[in-house]
């Protein structure tokens, strides 16, 4: 829920803010490269552009939101 979600978001930043205000991913700080990570922490699929999250991957706050939403509800399955 909202709560659970919000909670969430006070530990898990959402990263590397463009001047645009979209997001850009980032690599792994242990690896500096695989997993590439965006938003609230996701990693993998790339569910609005296709592919694997890598470098130049773009998302919007929306579809950062979007994706941690469509990740806790497969996770709470």
């Amino acid at each position: 829920g909202a709560k659970g979600i919000a909670l969430i978001k006070s530990f898990e930043g959402c990263h590397l803010l463009r001047t645009d205000g979209t997001f850009e991913a980032y690599p792994d700080p242990g690896t500096g490269g695989d997993p590439w990570t965006i938003g609230w922490g996701a990693t993998g699929p790339d569910h609005f552009n296709g592919g694997r999250i890598r470098r130049g991957t773009i998302w919007t706050q929306i579809e950062c939101d979007a994706r941690l939403r469509d990740d806790l509800f497969r996770y709470a399955q």
